[in-house]
């Protein structure tokens, strides 16, 4: 399963338990914004974006539609999720752009 978010958690791993699996890996791999536009193009994924006003600056950033989707998800082994880690002051209602001095680094994050 693939997915775009605005964070990664540990808690999304909630496969990892000492009690079974307990180990696993993560590659993460940065990417450009271009390079998150034609990854998000390219696959079919879920959103995992929490913020309606984060997920309209991704969708204009990425050029797709990235619904806000305020629910728990398990990443498990095979999943990947292209986050957005935005960096900046609070984004004021309705942002379509980055203010001033904010800027979003995109990790492709895949489970292992």
């Amino acid at each position: 399963m693939n997915y775009i978010g605005n964070a990664l958690s540990l808690g999304m791993l909630d496969h990892l338990d000492p009690e079974g699996s307990c180990c696993g890996t993560l590659e993460v791999v940065a990417l450009t914004t271009a390079e998150a536009a034609v990854w998000a193009s390219d696959n079919e994924w879920t959103s995992c974006v929490g913020h309606q006003d984060t997920a309209l600056l991704f969708s204009a950033m990425l050029g797709q539609t990235v619904v806000m989707r305020r629910e728990s998800t398990s990443l498990r082994p095979g999943d990947s999720i292209l986050v957005g880690q935005y960096n900046g002051p609070r984004l004021p209602e309705g942002a379509l752009q980055l203010p001033t001095g904010a800027k979003i680094r995109w990790m492709l994050v895949t489970v292992g």
